[in-house]
């Protein structure tokens, strides 16, 4: 998954999870939010996420350097400032790409 295209492409890909109710029966699960969410394949990627639902979380994600996941998304959640304030302190995608934001002056510098 260090490959930004690999993680795109995972959001893409329907996964089969196991359900905790039933140990030997299988769901297919797809992302489930419309790409007009901010947390969308391309913003998640960006950020260093690929998908990595579980039953119970449909639209987990899972960092490819920290392991971080994180689900609940909701339409305004920005993947990069998410991420940055949750591992800002410890994953280096979190700080070199996902800090970007918090290094940009008032003119875009």
């Amino acid at each position: 998954m260090e490959v930004l295209q690999a993680r795109i492409d995972s959001f893409k890909k329907p996964k089969r999870v196991k359900n905790p109710n039933k140990p030997s029966s299988t769901t297919t699960v797809r992302w489930p939010h419309p790409l007009d969410f901010k947390a969308n394949p391309e913003t998640l990627a960006d950020a260093g996420f690929f998908y990595d639902p579980s039953y119970d979380d449909p639209d987990n994600a899972t960092c490819y350097v920290c392991d971080k996941e994180l689900g609940g998304w909701e339409a305004d959640d920005d993947p990069h400032v998410i991420h940055w304030k949750k591992c800002g302190q410890t994953c280096c995608w979190a700080i070199v790409r996902c800090g970007l934001l918090n290094d940009i002056d008032k003119s875009g510098r």
